[in-house]
């Protein structure tokens, strides 16, 4: 597995440029435009799955969809994106660069949860392999008009389109997910056949599998898989230090919220869906409010479960304290995330994902569930705090009780968590350099086999 040193830029080329030490506050300046062009540009084609980058609505939601697709136009290669046409939207759209050519035969892709597991499965089976035709013609014919040097599929239902697309056009392919699921169910036979597009996405032929580094394990599953370890760079995303650092005026925000002074600010960033499980952070509210009443949980998101939450809170009598934002933009995300006191991560899968990095850059304390490989990154009683999640019931309100009485105790949890982020986290552009450079490198070593003398 290919490690990079956190605080190393790199060219898109894999060239060492300079070291960044762990005082440092923001990433280098962006060079979307106006920067220098590569020494070699290469033409992408891009195979994504649904409509839209961005899960929430426009620039709303998990960034590193659009950040990774984005990072070869950022530094002035050529992609074109191949993905399916929602209503209302163009066939072609330029998104900062990114070329995306819309085709009609969108599909859902989540199940309905009410109706039987085998149907549900049966379902699941017949709109992947729908997805796998569609999109590897429109992949192909794409392709032949753009006459790409690379083509990468995008998570798990890009990735084997992605390889029958690339041996079509006679060009490698990379694969690029998001994380997994996995590592919670490959010891059960039958949840694998629930999991398999995960599975076959994993084990599908490709120049190199770059997985997003999320506390999931996913370095573990790819072993487990038998995935060459070579071919597989496990990384963190980056973080965009420019916005996620300590912020001191948020008056503004705090009023517009109507949260009243003096009220210590618990909060959660994430989707309201079932993987996040951020309902529970209303089951534990009136524990903690009868041990000291003056907090406020603020929940920054949305999804299919937020109408559930609020009326639990309605249901348990917090409504008062609790304050749902609905989804935000990214640009605007940082404000919230100065705004609270403490983050409270209460996933099963990870608490070491996106949001928990960019609480940690922002100075704040952190109290989480050490699920996943949570562990890796949050130092239990050093820069933040662990609960076990079998007791989460009993030790997560206590735990949030004692920090809330303790605000010297916070300030001390928060700045180790921002000096542990500046060591192991890279900046945007530093993660979106690695992503170019494994596309470079594959190319490159495809060139090598078919020429002469190989």
């Amino acid at each position: 597995m290919d490690e990079c040193a956190a605080g190393t830029r790199l060219s898109p080329t894999g060239e060492v440029l300079e070291e960044r030490t762990g005082g440092a506050s923001s990433a280098p300046p962006p060079l979307v435009n106006g920067s220098a062009p590569p020494a070699r540009k290469l033409r992408v084609l891009g195979l994504y799955w649904v409509p839209s980058f961005w899960s929430l609505g426009n620039r709303m939601g998990a960034s590193s969809f659009f950040l990774a697709v984005q990072a070869y136009a950022h530094f002035g290669h050529e992609i074109h994106v191949s993905a399916p046409r929602a209503k209302g939207q163009p066939a072609f759209e330029d998104d900062e660069g990114v070329k995306i050519h819309h085709y009609r035969g969108a599909i859902n892709f989540e199940s309905d949860p009410t109706r039987p597991a085998p149907i549900r499965i049966a379902s699941r089976f017949l709109r992947y392999f729908y997805y796998l035709i569609i999109a590897t013609y429109h992949g192909i014919r794409l392709g032949r008009r753009v006459r790409p040097d690379l083509v990468i599929g995008y998570h798990y239902h890009g990735a084997p389109v992605g390889y029958l697309v690339g041996r079509a056009l006679r060009i490698p392919n990379v694969t690029r997910l998001f994380g997994t699921q996995l590592g919670r169910i490959l010891d059960s036979p039958l949840r694998r056949i629930t999991h398999f597009i995960q599975i076959a996405a994993l084990r599908t032929p490709a120049g190199y599998i770059i997985m997003h580094d999320d506390g999931s394990e996913g370095d573990i599953v790819a072993r487990r898989l038998g995935i060459p370890t070579e071919k597989l760079k496990f990384w963190r995303d980056g973080t965009d230090y420019s916005l996620y650092q300590p912020q001191a005026d948020l008056t503004e925000v705090r009023r517009d919220l109507s949260i009243p002074e003096g009220h210590t600010i618990l909060f959660c960033v994430g989707r309201f869906e079932d993987d996040k499980r951020m309902g529970r952070l209303v089951e534990i509210l009136p524990a903690i409010l009868r041990e000291t009443p003056r907090v406020t949980l603020l929940l920054v998101g949305d999804g299919s479960e937020r109408k559930q939450v609020e009326q639990r809170a309605l249901e348990l009598g917090v409504a008062e304290n609790l304050r749902i934002t609905g989804a935000m933009p990214r640009h605007e995300l940082y404000k919230y995330f100065n705004l609270g006191d403490i983050f409270v991560g209460v996933s099963d899968r990870t608490n070491a994902n996106l949001p928990p990095v960019e609480a940690m850059s922002c100075a704040k304390a952190i109290v989480v569930l050490n699920t996943g490989g949570t562990r890796h990154l949050i130092d239990d009683g050093v820069n933040g705090i662990l609960v076990d999640p079998a007791r989460w019931t009993e030790e997560l309100p206590r735990a949030l009780v004692d920090l809330i009485r303790d605000p010297d105790r916070r300030r001390r949890l928060g700045e180790a968590a921002r000096e542990k982020i500046l060591q192991v986290i890279p900046s945007l552009e530093e993660r979106q350099r690695m992503e170019v450079e494994v596309g470079l490198r594959a190319v490159e070593e495809h060139r090598a086999v078919r020429s002469p003398g190989h």
